[in-house]
């Protein structure tokens, strides 16, 4: 049995006393995930501080090659960047640097923005925890498309991926009516407000984060 500790440093920038009952939920329901044998655990009740920059240790161990160990903590974030803001949109984002071990771990930023464009209604995390491990795998390319969108900040790559989630869910009327995909092409300094095109972003965000949401409650 192989095992290795990463000290985890989490510059947050979702902050807010409102979202303590999630961190104490995800304290039970996300403290541990398993990859192929691999065990992968944190304890999300140092979110309950109010530091900007959050740390928390995180053990990696299983009959596995330790070179893997880096990829195992990675995805354990993904998952949880995925399950938090379906539970309370918004709730968690940052930037996320680990250290530990002998091997590179990559640095991951993920930006809620999109979950908060949704204007969603929060949902009960262990409601979502039970759905992404069962059901919610037949979503699994909204979700990963979800997770590109949060991992780049390249807005016209953010508009197809949208418009492909809302394709996938079967919303393709949507898609054509919001046409999320157009985008004004202007000077990389220009002024990139344009509130008719950040409507049909947010609607299209609201329809995909909703429909999601929906496929939980059931």
């Amino acid at each position: 049995m192989n095992q290795t500790r990463f000290t985890v440093e989490i510059a947050r920038t979702d902050f807010d006393p409102k979202h303590h009952d999630l961190w104490r939920s995800a304290a039970a329901l996300l403290c541990e995930r398993t990859y192929d044998g691999v065990s992968v655990r944190g304890d999300w009740t140092r979110m309950l501080s109010a530091e900007a920059i959050v740390r928390m240790e995180v053990e990696v161990r299983g009959n596995a090659d330790p070179r893997e160990f880096p990829a195992h903590l990675e995805r354990f974030f993904h998952d949880a960047f995925l399950m938090l803001n379906l539970a309370v949109p918004g709730s968690f984002g940052g930037m996320i640097v680990a250290t530990g071990g002998e091997f590179r771990v990559n640095e991951l930023a993920f930006d809620a923005s999109l979950f908060l464009y949704a204007a969603a209604d929060p949902l009960p995390l262990a409601s979502v925890a039970a759905w992404f491990d069962g059901r919610g795998r037949g979503s699994e390319r909204v979700l990963f498309h979800l997770l590109h969108i949060a991992r780049s900040n390249d807005e016209l790559a953010m508009r197809l991926r949208l418009a492909m989630c809302l394709e996938l869910l079967g919303l393709e009327d949507e898609a054509q009516r919001l046409d999320v995909r157009k985008v004004a092409v202007r000077h990389p300094l220009d002024d990139a407000d344009d509130l008719e095109d950040a409507d049909a972003v947010d609607r299209a965000a609201h329809l995909v984060i909703a429909a999601l949401q929906e496929d939980i409650r059931r």
